[in-house]
């Protein structure tokens, strides 16, 4: 019991900020992903129309 109260007494707090920077960087990262994969795919099927012309 005393140890598990030192470690929750020892924790750092994270402020409410920084856990929505955290979750916004995440979600930014996820939504460039994305993006890049859509450009590569249109990419792709650009190659592929001039490569059968």
């Amino acid at each position: 019991m005393f140890r598990s109260f030192l470690i929750n007494f020892f924790k750092i707090p994270k402020h409410p900020n920084l856990i929505f920077a955290e979750q916004m960087s995440i979600s930014i990262k996820a939504g460039m992903r994305a993006g890049l994969e859509g450009e590569i795919e249109t990419i792709s099927k650009g190659i592929k129309k001039i490569n059968t012309q």
